[in-house]
């Protein structure tokens, strides 16, 4: 049965050149009988080749290619092919010929025709090589009845690739990600550059503004589900109709909702509603706003024209939106200080002071700055930092600044707070203290000489408005002054040298004297300092200046060292100054006159000498001490008899005016 089947599928390829059933025959190895294979010639030497021409036409090819104008039958290796009818190459029309019922001649059966549709004929160029070659070999007298392939081999270079399966082959990871964009394809195989489905040119599309009435307070969550749907069959070359499904599966709307579809080249589109924005390598529609749950169809009709996938591609773009209301709260603070307004001395001075946020938001790191003035005291110093914190909107809190009044007249005591933000304020408040006011002074001489006594008189006033009491005066006596006597109540400290009168109570507008003698023991610059305080504190300091003076008393003594002295002999005179006086003298000088008939020989003392004609002027000495003795000698010789005066003229700067001091001597001849 089997060889039989064979047999009959071999003698139908033979006849109509079908190049499947040539192929299954050749390929199968089945068993043909000897009859058949008698009227089968081989062309020995010669490889048939079957190439793919296109989907509608079957050609058969020699190896060189050539177009065989008919099908050889196989002949026994060295035998003549027996004549036979020279078979026609099939050729198929455009048009689809009738399907012819091969079922009786295989089976021998009658068998209605099949009714299936038809092959759609499609323009394809005949660019592909050979497919397959097989070369057959048949021996006649080989016993087995098999027919075997003498070999088959693909051929040495791969059958070019259409362009599209090129571009899908060299494109990249990231460039094979891109969507194909489609090209829109028109009846009869041409393309047009501009697309079938017109549309206006549209203008210029700008992003829609989002109301505020359309927002929602919390959050947003818009979600765009879009998917595609066929709604008929897809054939080649018919119409069919699918539809893209975007709907928004979101809790919120969705704005600005943009898609955009894109379509292989294999396909041709006919319609789309709504009508698309913009139509260009892909088509686009604005659907604007898609509340939650709404959703909205895009269909599209179109013709296929190659069978396999059909990718159609779309994206769509959405922006969601969201408001809230945010309430802004305002933090403030004030600042309020309460105080006593007038105090007596000594008494506390205490002040409170207020922080309040009088706004609706928290103040926070709220600190406090107070200057204490001179007249107040606080036991952390003069300026003070504190740390208040937070005040929660309406809090107040209270700081207490104890204060005690320490002197007296108008104080005022400053704070300010801060906090964060910037928030700042500051307030003062003044502050009377009640005080009595001393005054104290003394009166006295600003020169005295040494040895001599000196008065002085001390007086304590209450300038203030209200009594004090416990006064006491004092004052330090100098140590160049000795005390010699006081006015009554009075009392000397000989080690501190303080003398000191406790006065009492003193009346507002009241003053009390005192007075002391006192005696100069010591030339020199002296201040007298007195003080005057009170119970509370108040104290009031003075003082004088008093110069203690000397005198300066010098005594000049001429002695002649040889009285009488014969002429013509040397004699001398001895000048000596004591100052015997309190004070040093100041530039003290001497010079000497000679008489006539007395000539100048030399001169000695303590300073440098010039002759004038008779005159012998010494130079001046800066100091002369107390108590202190100069000595200058003179030496001169006679020359004339008689009494000669010698004369001495002495200056310092307590006497501008020359003391004049003379010494008598007798010389004589050799006749008296």
């Amino acid at each position: 049965m089997r060889s039989g089947l064979l047999t009959r599928v071999v003698a139908l390829a033979c006849r109509t050149q079908h190049s499947r059933l040539v192929l299954v025959a050749a390929m199968s190895g089945s068993l043909v009988t000897p009859s058949f294979a008698q009227d089968v010639t081989p062309n020995l030497g010669q490889v048939q080749e079957f190439r793919k021409s296109d989907t509608n036409r079957v050609q058969f090819y020699s190896k060189k290619g050539q177009e065989l104008e008919s099908a050889p039958a196989f002949e026994p290796q060295g035998k003549t092919a027996t004549s036979s009818p020279t078979p026609q190459p099939y050729q198929r029309t455009a048009g689809a010929a009738p399907l012819k019922n091969y079922h009786a001649e295989l089976f021998g059966e009658t068998k209605p025709s099949s009714t299936g549709v038809q092959p759609i004929p499609t323009a394809v160029e005949n660019t592909s090589g050979p497919i397959l070659n097989a070369a057959y070999q048949y021996d006649p007298n080989s016993d087995s009845s098999e027919i075997r392939p003498a070999g088959a081999e693909q051929p040495a270079q791969t059958a070019e690739l259409p362009e599209w399966a090129q571009n899908m082959k060299s494109r990249t990871p990231d460039e094979a990600k891109k969507p194909v964009v489609a090209e829109i394809s028109i009846p009869g195989g041409q393309r047009s550059s501009g697309p079938v489905l017109q549309v206006a040119p549209a203008s210029t599309v700008e992003a829609p503004k989002v109301q505020l009435a359309d927002l929602k307070n919390g959050p947003q969550t818009p979600s765009m589900k879009i998917e595609w749907k066929s709604l008929s069959d897809i054939n080649v070359g018919q119409e069919c109709e699918c539809e893209l499904l975007v709907s928004n599966v979101g809790g919120s709307s969705a704005f600005g909702v943009n898609v955009e579809a894109t379509f292989p080249t294999t396909v041709r589109l006919l319609e789309a509603s709504p009508r698309p924005q913009t139509v260009a390598s892909s088509l686009t529609w604005d659907l604007g706003k898609l509340d939650a749950g709404q959703a909205t169809v895009i269909k599209v009709k179109m013709i296929p024209s190659e069978r396999g996938e059909l990718n159609a591609t779309a994206q769509v773009h959405f922006t969601g939106a969201a408001q809230s209301a945010f309430v802004v709260r305002e933090p403030q603070i004030s600042l309020d200080m309460q105080g006593p307004t007038k105090v007596m001395i000594g008494d506390p001075a205490s002040h409170n002071v207020t922080i309040t946020n009088p706004g609706n938001g928290i103040a926070k790191n709220v600190r406090l700055e107070a200057i204490i003035p001179a007249g107040l005291e606080h036991s952390r110093g003069e300026r003070l930092l504190m740390d208040v914190g937070s005040l929660n909107p309406g809090e107040s809190r209270t700081i207490r600044l104890a204060l005690a009044a320490v002197g007296g007249g108008n104080q005022v005591v400053q704070v300010a707070a801060t906090a964060e933000g910037g928030l700042a304020r500051s307030t003062q408040s003044s502050v009377t203290v009640i005080a009595p006011s001393l005054q104290a002074e003394i009166s006295g001489p600003g020169l005295r000489y040494i040895g001599r006594n000196a008065a002085y008189t001390l007086r304590v006033m209450n300038d203030g408005t209200v009594a004090t009491s416990n006064v006491r005066v004092m004052h330090k006596v100098p140590d160049g002054f000795e005390f010699v006597s006081a006015s009554k109540g009075a009392s000397f400290d000989a080690p501190t040298r303080i003398l000191s009168w406790f006065v009492g109570k003193l009346e507002a507008g009241k003053s009390a004297e005192m007075q002391v003698e006192l005696k100069a023991e010591k030339i020199g610059d002296f201040v007298h300092y007195i003080r005057a305080t009170s119970e509370h504190g108040s104290t009031v300091d003075s003082q004088i200046l008093t110069r203690v003076d000397g005198t300066s008393s010098l005594v000049v003594e001429i002695t002649d060292l040889d009285d009488p002295v014969e002429v013509g002999h040397e004699t001398a005179y001895e000048i000596k100054i004591l100052n015997e006086g309190s004070a040093a003298a100041k530039e003290v000088g001497l010079s000497c006159e000679l008489p006539e008939g007395v000539r100048f020989l030399k001169a000695e003392g303590p300073s440098q000498h010039v002759v004038d004609g008779n005159t012998i002027l010494f130079q001046p000495l800066a100091n002369v001490g107390t108590g202190n003795t100069i000595k200058y000698r003179v030496h001169v010789t006679g020359n004339i008899e008689g009494n000669l005066r010698f004369r001495a003229r002495l200056t310092s700067a307590a006497s501008p005016e020359p003391l004049i001091f003379e010494e008598l001597t007798r010389f004589y001849g050799d006749g008296n």
